[in-house]
């Protein structure tokens, strides 16, 4: 009987260390989530005031061993959003394609990665994040935003014949966006590039006619004028009082510093020219494809 109550003893103390255990994990775990939550709560509440650097410091340090994949969706897409509005536009794009596909911000996060690649100069992998968007034929919404983004990333490449095989419709949705574009590409079209050496040539053979053919007929004639001019004066010094003179020598020298330098100077102003209006068109671009998502998903 002494055995027997000892057992009883020994498996009923057994039986409630276990019980311990199991409530101690219990609140352990309980603790854990209880903390998570207030943690992701307090990023919610910094995104919620546009605090984008302090949700990315926070988030950073959250501890996501528990998280499932709601909330990894949900934190990447945070951090997604916080990057872009920061203009970290890579980290953004990373954070976005995290987001997976059963998230409710997939669709989302998707656009604004190929609008991160598109501005990070990826095109192509823009193009591939565009075509991973599986849609409805019913989605017009969307639908019409992947044409607009698609298109863009044509006229980006100069791609003038792949734009046009997109057939950009000025009908149904972002109509203004669609306008743009379609006047981009017309200005793309009618634009007839001038050539840096050509311009340069031109001016050593008659200067300023290299500028005027830039497009500036006012720095063209002056400086068709100073050349002449200096020209004239070293003619005149050299019959008159001989090459070795130093009027001569002066005007020569003035003569030819001002040759040169109208020749460089017409290079760069074609090259400057051409570097200015590649940065019109893209800002022009730019700001057609990223408007529409603010209309579609803030």
């Amino acid at each position: 009987m002494r055995i027997s109550l000892t057992t009883m003893f020994y498996n009923s103390k057994k039986y409630y260390s276990l019980l311990l255990v199991f409530a101690l994990m219990f609140f352990v775990s309980n603790a854990q989530t209880t903390s998570m939550g207030k943690d992701f709560g307090f990023i919610q509440q910094l995104y919620n005031q546009k605090l984008y650097k302090e949700v990315i410091y926070a988030a950073d340090n959250l501890d996501t061993s528990s998280f499932k994949i709601k909330q990894y969706d949900t934190l990447n897409y945070y951090k997604g959003i916080c990057h872009f509005q920061i203009n970290n536009n890579l980290l953004s794009k990373d954070f976005f394609l995290k987001v997976s596909n059963q998230s409710a911000h997939f669709i989302e996060a998707n656009f604004y990665a190929a609008y991160n690649a598109t501005y990070l100069k990826h095109f192509n992998e823009s193009d591939t994040i565009l075509n991973g968007i599986v849609l409805s034929t019913n989605d017009t919404l969307f639908n019409e935003l992947v044409k607009i983004e698609k298109s863009g990333n044509a006229l980006l490449k100069r791609r003038l014949n792949e734009y046009q095989y997109l057939d950009l419709k000025e009908s149904g949705n972002y109509l203004a966006e669609k306008q743009r574009l379609n006047k981009t590409y017309t200005t793309l079209i009618n634009h007839k590039r001038k050539s840096p050496l050509l311009a340069g040539i031109m001016s050593g053979i008659l200067p300023g006619s290299g500028k005027w053919y830039a497009g500036k007929k006012g720095q063209a004639i002056a400086a068709f004028v100073t050349q002449l001019s200096l020209g004239l004066l070293t003619n005149e010094a050299y019959k008159n009082v001989g090459i070795k003179s130093i009027g001569c020598i002066g005007y020569a020298s003035l003569f030819s510093l001002f040759y040169i330098g109208n020749i460089w100077g017409t290079v760069a102003i074609v090259k400057v020219a051409d570097f200015e209006f590649n940065q019109t068109i893209n800002h022009e671009v730019m700001v057609s494809l990223k408007l529409p998502l603010g209309y579609v998903f803030r």
